[in-house]
């Protein structure tokens, strides 16, 4: 019995950490990919999560939620959104959903402040802008967000920079930030980004077209 136990034990163990070996290169070597786990949410999470958008700011318009978790330094996040706003913002085949983003980032993670400053945008409606020319400065290799070079970068974009500069520079939502964090806990968020459609998590990266279809068969209300 033991001896059975033992292998079986062995089994899993090897099992364990090939799935953890593929997770790690697949998020954390830098290659692209397509490539995507969807997993159930319990209608609990999916409550919470989607209460919580009363608070937060949809980046799009419609009345199917959708919430992605991102991070600036993450290339698929990238890659993510550059399918998300294909579907949602350009093209003659739009797509109607009310689009949220949760940066997940701790107060000392280098993009903590742009984080926060995406959010001082999109209260201003001018997420999409700012958005882009945060990525555009991640392009150039920037790797440190300063209050004082975000400030800079909204310089043209949003309409009322002194507002900007108070909301950025008082941490005004520090408290979306806090609750993406609390969110990615229930989730079990193993790495970014990850997409919640109705009642299900999506992580990766899907191909513009499995996502579109993911987008259109979510529930309204989870």
């Amino acid at each position: 019995m033991s001896q059975s136990i033992s292998v079986g034990a062995k089994i899993l163990w090897v099992l364990s950490l090939g799935a953890l070996l593929a997770w790690y290169g697949w998020t954390r070597l830098g290659g692209r990919s397509a490539s995507f786990i969807v997993e159930p949410v319990s209608n609990e999470v999916a409550r919470v999560i989607h209460e919580n958008n009363d608070s937060m700011f949809a980046v799009s318009t419609g009345h199917r939620p959708v919430v992605v978790y991102s991070h600036y330094f993450c290339p698929f996040c990238r890659e993510l959104w550059d399918s998300v706003e294909s579907l949602v913002y350009d093209g003659t085949d739009l797509i109607s959903v009310a689009v949220y983003v949760r940066h997940l980032v701790e107060p000392d993670d280098p993009t903590y402040y742009a984080a926060l400053a995406a959010e001082c945008a999109a209260e201003q409606g001018e997420f999409r802008s700012y958005n882009r020319e945060i990525y555009a400065q991640v392009d150039t290799g920037q790797r440190q967000f300063t209050p004082e070079l975000l400030q800079e970068l909204a310089d043209g974009i949003v309409t009322d920079l002194t507002k900007f500069s108070t909301c950025l520079n008082e941490e005004v939502y520090n408290s979306h930030l806090v609750t993406a964090g609390e969110e990615a806990r229930l989730l079990a968020v193993r790495g970014t980004p990850v997409t919640v459609v109705g009642k299900q998590a999506i992580t990766g990266t899907p191909a513009r077209s499995a996502l579109r279809s993911m987008f259109e068969q979510g529930k309204e209300e989870p």
